[in-house]
C-alpha cells in the first residue's frame, strides 16, 4: 500500500526560506509557537497536524503538499 508521509524537517526548512520566523508563522496559521516547533522537529506526538494547516503552511511558504511529501511502501 502507497502511503503520503510527511517530511517534518522540511517544514522548518520551507518556512526559512520563505524568511518567516517560528512566531510569524505560527500566528498566520493560529497555532502556538511551541506546535509549530513540534511539529518541525517531529517531537511531539500529540500535537496532531491538519491537512487544512498543512495546506495554510503550504499556501505561506509558498509550496505544494508535494514538497513536502515522501511516497512510500508501507510493509505490513
Amino acid at each position: 500500500m502507497d502511503e503520503q508521509i510527511i517530511d517534518y524537517p522540511l517544514l522548518k526548512f520551507y518556512r526559512k526560506r520563505a524568511g518567516l520566523s517560528v512566531k510569524a508563522a505560527a500566528e498566520k496559521i493560529a497555532v502556538s509557537q511551541s506546535t509549530l516547533r513540534k511539529w518541525e522537529q517531529k517531537a511531539g506526538s500529540t500535537e496532531t497536524i491538519l491537512i487544512d494547516q498543512l495546506n495554510e503552511l503550504c499556501y505561506l511558504y509558498g509550496i505544494t503538499l508535494n514538497d513536502i511529501t515522501m511516497t512510500g511502501i508501507i510493509l505490513r
